[in-house]
Order: structure tokens, then C-alpha cells, then sequence
């Protein structure tokens, strides 16, 4: 995924915060914790041949829950899985901290897609907090964003 450098916090100026998008789009996708050394090997595979993939892999008692670029379907196709039907959009959001110390984005984003009938995926790493929102509420979610006087980069 690429970023332009987002290092510099929000002008003082500014009450709000700098939203990035981007062209990644993902699928949510759900495999077996015993394919685990399987999904590593395709995802370093994918990683290897494709440039600007976004992916992020929890694992639970039983399962890895990935999101990952389109492109990564096509290595993911050797295993046993279950895909969720909907294709996502990225939008990073950047209040100009680390993302672990942001405050009260959840619960404003949160309660802003709600209002409109948005479901979201909340993706907070370290240095950014991440949306997932469905391709089809795409551009009805980045106006809202507009809306609360998010900047759009």
C-alpha cells in the first residue's frame, strides 16, 4: 500500500484529521489455523511478485482471519477457505500520532458510519489506524468524511 509521508501532524489550524486513500481493494477471508505455515509461505510468495499489497492475518483459537489485496486471491486459492462475498476499500485515517495513541477515532468514525448505514472494519497498527469499508459505500463514506471536515489527501 502506499502512502505519501503523513510524519507531520495536522496544522494547528485544523481541528480535524488527513484521511489517505488509496486503490487497494481486499477481500476478508477466513482458513484453518492448521494451514497457517501454508498461508505464510503464499502471502511471502505474493509478496515477492507484487508490489503495494495490503494484508493484515489475526489468529484466533481456530482460524487466521486475513484481509488481503486482490492479488493475494489468486495464491490463496490452493487452501480450503471461506471468503466473504464483498470486496473492501482502504482508507487510512492520520491524526498525525502514533496510531496506538489515537483517541476517540473508533467511536467518532464508529458513530458516523452508523448514521448512515455503513458497516465498518477497524484495522489500528502501530503507526495508523486503517477503515474497511465496502466498495459499493465507498464514495457515500469519503463524503462523509468530507462532511466532519476530514482532509482528503
Amino acid at each position: 500500500m502506499t502512502n505519501k509521508n503523513l510524519s507531520s501532524p495536522v496544522s494547528s489550524d485544523e481541528n480535524r484529521y488527513m484521511v489517505q486513500t488509496n486503490e487497494n481493494r481486499v477481500k476478508i477471508l477466513m482458513v484453518d489455523k492448521t494451514e497457517k505455515r501454508k498461508v505464510l509461505s503464499l502471502l511471502l510468495q505474493c509478496l515477492s511478485t507484487d508490489n503495494d499489497v495490503f494484508y493484515n492475518i489475526n489468529e484466533g483459537n481456530n482460524e487466521l482471519s486475513i484481509v488481503a489485496d486482490m492479488c493475494f486471491e489468486k495464491y490463496i486459492k490452493q487452501l480450503p477457505c471461506v471468503y466473504y462475498p464483498d470486496i473492501y476499500r482502504v482508507i487510512q485515517i492520520h491524526e498525525g500520532c502514533p496510531g496506538i495513541d489515537h483517541i476517540g477515532t473508533v467511536s467518532e468514525i464508529s458513530s458516523l458510519f452508523a448514521d448512515i448505514n455503513i458497516s465498518i472494519l477497524y484495522i489500528n497498527t502501530y503507526n495508523n489506524n486503517f477503515i474497511l469499508i465496502k466498495e459499493k459505500d465507498y464514495t457515500k463514506g469519503i463524503n462523509a468524511l468530507i462532511s466532519i471536515d476530514y482532509k482528503i489527501l
